[in-house]
């Protein structure tokens, strides 16, 4: 099961998610306050970054809920992989919320400027490991009914 590359590519999307929810995701400035978006951990009590919070939160629990679910998953590799391009849209949503961020507007009317973070940015890597897993798992299988032709 470890010595499987797709279970250490699964690992390495679930620990580099949680890694890349600590970076900056977003800094909005307006003429009173700069709120900085910090994936699950932040400093701001502004109600959107509160939002992003929660949202952020869930979408990392339920996607490494289900990476765990995919890795002890491996003597049955169809559903692997049906699981697996599920992360995969997990880990898309968790992108576009995250590039979505500057466009929310804080209580604040006068914003000066939305910048959109390195975190932001760094949040594919999850989903291209995701998908180097998918791919993994289908040799795997085209393997193993090579094998049982041969038999």
């Amino acid at each position: 099961m470890i010595q499987r590359i797709q279970t250490l590519l699964l690992l390495l999307a679930i620990v580099s998610a949680f890694l890349i929810s600590n970076l900056n995701f977003a800094t909005i400035t307006s003429s009173i306050n700069i709120f900085k978006v910090n994936g699950i951990i932040t400093t701001d009590k502004a109600d959107f970054v509160q939002h992003y919070n929660i949202i952020s939160l869930v979408t990392l629990s339920l996607s490494s809920l289900v990476g765990l679910i995919i890795i002890f998953l491996y003597k049955n590799r169809v559903l692997q992989i049906r699981i697996a391009r599920f992360l995969f849209l997990l880990y898309t949503a968790f992108i576009a919320v995250a590039f979505l961020i500057p466009d929310f507007k804080p209580e604040v009317d006068d914003v000066i400027s939305t910048e959109v973070g390195i975190g932001a940015y760094l949040s594919f890597i999850p989903a291209l490991l995701t998908l180097l897993a998918i791919r993994y798992i289908k040799r795997d299988e085209e393997l193993v009914r090579a094998a049982n032709r041969i038999r």
